[in-house]
């Protein structure tokens, strides 16, 4: 399977486009960098998906057992543990925030260095060749499309 092209840069219509695939591989290079903040991105993600289980069976408890048991006084536990619950899925949705955050901006940071080290590496003659709005523009415009994915 030779899988999706990317779109042509109408100034480069004769250079080849480069499959998905292999633009994604490069990409993966920069995230791999940054595996450990995008695991604790995880983590977090995983432990508010089971905070969200907790509410309902608190639920099911209070309806199941508290009040048919008539056992009021364990209302405020209840209601405790609710507290508890969204305090911490708040935490968590920090964590994860955070460091999801923070791996995708460190990547965006190193394609851009990146980026900048190959231009000051092109010869005169590519920049006298090339409009120099047309180069900030696809510069700035690709990193920040890549921002956004």
């Amino acid at each position: 399977m030779r899988g999706f092209r990317m779109a042509r840069i109408p100034d480069e219509e004769n250079r080849p486009m480069a499959p998905i695939r292999q633009t994604l591989g490069r990409l993966w290079f920069y995230t791999w960098t940054q595996r450990r903040w995008i695991a604790g991105g995880i983590v977090a993600i995983l432990c508010l998906s089971g905070l969200n289980l907790v509410m309902p069976q608190l639920t099911r408890w209070t309806i199941d057992t508290i009040i048919p048991g008539k056992l009021f006084s364990l209302l405020f536990v209840v209601a405790g543990c609710i507290f508890a619950v969204n305090i911490l899925k708040g935490c968590f949705g920090f964590v994860q925030t955070y460091f999801m955050s923070h791996a995708g901006q460190s990547v965006i940071f190193e394609l851009r260095s990146r980026l900048y080290e190959h231009m000051q590496g092109q010869s005169l003659g590519f920049f006298h060749n090339r409009r120099t709005g047309d180069l900030m523009s696809r510069v700035t415009n690709d990193v920040n499309s890549l921002q956004q994915l």
